[in-house]
C-alpha cells in the first residue's frame, strides 16, 4: 500500500491514504512511511468500535486488502460487511471470493493484490468518476447488504434451515 501511496503521490497529490488501528505491523509501516518520505499516508489511533461507523463515512473510499494467498480467496473479511452497509464504495485487494462479492454487489473496483501498480490505477480510476458514480457505488452497496447480508437476512436463513431440520426430524420419529 505505502508503494502505491508513493506511486499516487506524484500523480494525483490531493490523495490521501488513511489508516485506522494499531495492527501487529504499524509500527513498521510508519518508520517506513517516513523512510519514503510520503506525505500523503495518516495512521490514526484505534478507535472504539462506536466511532468507527463516523470514521468510515468520512473516506471517499474503503480498502479491503489481504495478501495474495490462496487461504484468502476463500475469505471474506468482516470488513467487507461494515464498509457495504456503511454505503461507501470499497476498493477491493482481494482475490477469490471477496472480490467476487464485492463486484456482484457492484460497490466498488477490484485491484490485484500485493501489487502496488495495480492498487495505484484502481485508485486513480476513483479518483476521476464522477462524484455521482461514487455514490451509487455506495448505495449498490449499502443496498446489496440489506437485501443479502444483514442480521434479518441472516437470521431467516437460520429460521429456514432449523424449521427444515425440525421437519426431518418429524419425519424420521
Amino acid at each position: 500500500m505505502l508503494e502505491a501511496a508513493q506511486i499516487v503521490a506524484g500523480r494525483c497529490p490531493k490523495i490521501q491514504f488513511v489508516f485506522v488501528g494499531d495492527g501487529l505491523e504499524k509500527g513498521s509501516l510508519k518508520k517506513k512511511t517516513q523512510e519514503m518520505r510520503l506525505t500523503n499516508v495518516r495512521f490514526l489511533p484505534r478507535r472504539p468500535h462506536s466511532e468507527i461507523a463516523a470514521i468510515l463515512s468520512l473516506a471517499d473510499v474503503l480498502l479491503v486488502h489481504l495478501k495474495d494467498d490462496p487461504l484468502f480467496r476463500i475469505t471474506i473479511p468482516s470488513k467487507i460487511q461494515a464498509y457495504l452497509a456503511v454505503g461507501k464504495p470499497i476498493l477491493v485487494g482481494v482475490r477469490g471470493d471477496a472480490n467476487d462479492l464485492v463486484t456482484e454487489a457492484e460497490a466498488g473496483l477490484p485491484c490485484e493484490p500485493e501489487n502496488p501498480q495495480s492498487i495505484a490505477e484502481a485508485v486513480e480510476k476513483f479518483q476521476a468518476m464522477p462524484q455521482e458514480e461514487l455514490a451509487a457505488m455506495g448505495e449498490n452497496g449499502k443496498r446489496f447488504y440489506r437485501q443479502e447480508l444483514s442480521l434479518a437476512i441472516g437470521a431467516r436463513q437460520f429460521n429456514k434451515i432449523f424449521k427444515a431440520l425440525a421437519e426431518k426430524s418429524r419425519e424420521m420419529n
